[in-house]
Parts: structure tokens; C-alpha cells; sequence
């Protein structure tokens, strides 16, 4: 399973609470997917997700 790691330099950083506000679903929905897609992330730490990852979110839930 892809892990979503605590990369301390990353380009661009993405969370699911910006995701959420972006795509106006709640971050628990944008979480959701994410574990449902497989992905998880670092036990105890925030999720983190790259450009690439929030891109697939994106195409996910936008209408």
C-alpha cells in the first residue's frame, strides 16, 4: 500500500483540509478516499500528500 510520508522538503505540500475547502467536501471525506484508494499515512502524523496525489484527488472529486 502507498504510504503518504512526512517529507520534510516536498515542492508542494497538500493536506486534506485544503483539499476539502478547495472541492467543498468535508477533509473526513478527502481522508476516506485516500484509505479506501489504499493509501495511508504515517502512523501519528498529519497527512501530506505531493502535487501528484492531490492532482488525483482533484480528478476525483471534482464534478
Amino acid at each position: 500500500m502507498p504510504r503518504i510520508a512526512n517529507v520534510g522538503v516536498m515542492s508542494e505540500v497538500v493536506t486534506p483540509k485544503q483539499l476539502a475547502e478547495e472541492l467543498g467536501v468535508s477533509d473526513r471525506t478527502i481522508r476516506q478516499w485516500l484509505r479506501n484508494q489504499g493509501w495511508q499515512s504515517v502512523p501519528y502524523t498529519r497527512w501530506q500528500l505531493t502535487a501528484e496525489q492531490a492532482a488525483r484527488v482533484r480528478a476525483h472529486f471534482r464534478p
